[in-house]
């Protein structure tokens, strides 16, 4: 299949006829392709959008911006002449086609009218493109965006191993590393001014996602909860001071919190029954251990009731 991108100005009178610019046009013929939605900087003169391609394993950076009124009439005249153009091509090629047949005005384009919209292309710029051979989930995480100042450009990759948030350049097409160490960040949302990207990450331990606030100006990571545990579905205000959250840490089931400003938090749920609370009440010792490839490997261990270290138990060993 074909995907195209277009930017489209609504009018006081929206109509059908509207022109239409096409920024983006690739065939996905891969079950992994993907493009994220195109997003718009915050003065609105700038969209920025990604594709990866399976095949070549690559993810492509885009940029488009409005074009100036010059571009623009001009453009649209050229659309307009190349509309009119195929219009008279092709009702000339229906005339001869019902010549021959002998049924004259029986065919013609679609609608029998010109009145289709003006199309003409203002394709995007890669402004930045890189290699992606890491997980398969986080091609659709890179979700570009325009960061407060309307000209940098705020995306996710895993290019130092981990999945990180970056900061993009587009004039000067050179990226700094807003996160970075042996842990990894999931986007929640920007504040309304992009200044902020609220976020939940592996930061202090692999067995828990807190929340935080990144701010993209210094690449701080400030925690904004204090229950260690791990946070999913996140809706947090944009002061960062209130969330709803789906929270679960071990010993207990996931249930429906809220967290106000003083970071207190209020269980709203209660989904499960007594018995399920009892089965999941045991909780893991955590460790740490380096490979024979110098990696550090998080694990944890559940020990059976009545555990003594000079008895011999069965062992299951679960390797992710």
């Amino acid at each position: 299949s074909t995907v195209r991108v277009y930017l489209f100005e609504p009018e006081s009178d929206v109509t059908e006829e509207a022109p239409l610019l096409k920024i983006f046009e690739e065939t996905i013929d891969e079950p992994r392709d993907i493009i994220s939605t195109p997003r718009w900087s915050l003065d609105n003169e700038q969209v920025t959008f990604c594709f990866f391609d399976q095949e070549n394993s690559e993810v492509q950076i885009k940029l488009a911006k409005w074009p100036t009124e010059a571009e623009l009439a001009k453009g649209l005249d050229e659309a307009e002449s190349k509309r009119t153009s195929d219009f008279r091509k092709e009702m000339s090629e229906a005339r001869e086609k019902d010549k021959e047949d002998g049924t004259p005005g029986r065919r013609g384009p679609s609608g029998g009218r010109t009145k289709s919209p003006a199309t003409f292309e203002h394709i995007a710029k890669t402004v930045y493109q890189f290699q992606h051979y890491g997980g398969p989930n986080t091609p659709s995480m890179v979700s570009p965006d325009f960061a407060g100042d309307s000209r940098h450009i705020v995306f996710i990759s895993e290019q130092s191993g981990f999945r990180h948030v970056h900061l993009l350049d587009p004039l000067y097409e050179s990226v700094r590393q807003l996160t970075s160490g042996r842990f990894e960040v999931y986007p929640i949302r920007f504040s309304d001014d992009h200044q902020h990207l609220f976020v939940t990450s592996t930061k202090e331990s692999a067995a828990r996602r807190m929340v935080y606030d990144l701010n993209l100006e210094s690449g701080e990571l400030k925690r904004l909860n204090k229950q260690d545990g791990t946070f999913s579905g996140v809706a947090v205000s944009n002061s960062g001071q209130r969330m709803v959250a789906n929270f679960v840490t071990y010993g207990k089931l996931t249930e429906l919190i809220v967290q106000d400003e003083r970071q207190r938090i209020t269980q709203i749920t209660d989904s499960h029954p007594e018995r399920t609370k009892e089965l999941t009440s045991v909780k893991p010792e955590f460790f740490e251990y380096e490979n024979r490839h110098g990696h550090n490997i998080a694990g944890m261990m559940f020990k059976p009731k009545g555990w003594k270290k000079s008895k011999k138990h069965p062992l299951l060993i679960y390797v992710y």
